[in-house]
């Protein structure tokens, strides 16, 4: 029984040290892809309206817009009075 125990673990050995040749690659690879993107923005300025809840004398309002052309370039506007 000790004789086929052993025989077999120098067997399993073999394949274990075989299977061990080849290098694991512990760099992690990056696979997904993120879009971009690109597109119209509203906003409203929210302190405004709250500087005339304490301030009679003030009124005022601000509208922003932006469009993105590229990753760096973007047209932008703004509306409002004071």
């Amino acid at each position: 029984m000790l004789r086929y125990f052993i025989s077999t673990f120098f067997v399993l050995n073999v394949f274990i040290t075989k299977a061990q040749d080849k290098p694991i690659d512990l760099q992690a690879k990056d696979t997904v892809v993120y879009k971009q993107a690109y597109g119209l923005r509203f906003g409203i300025d929210l302190s405004r309206p709250l500087i005339s809840v304490f301030e009679e004398e003030f009124t005022g309002f601000e509208i922003v817009g932006d469009y993105r052309l590229t990753q760096k370039y973007y047209i932008a506007a703004e509306l409002g009075n004071e």
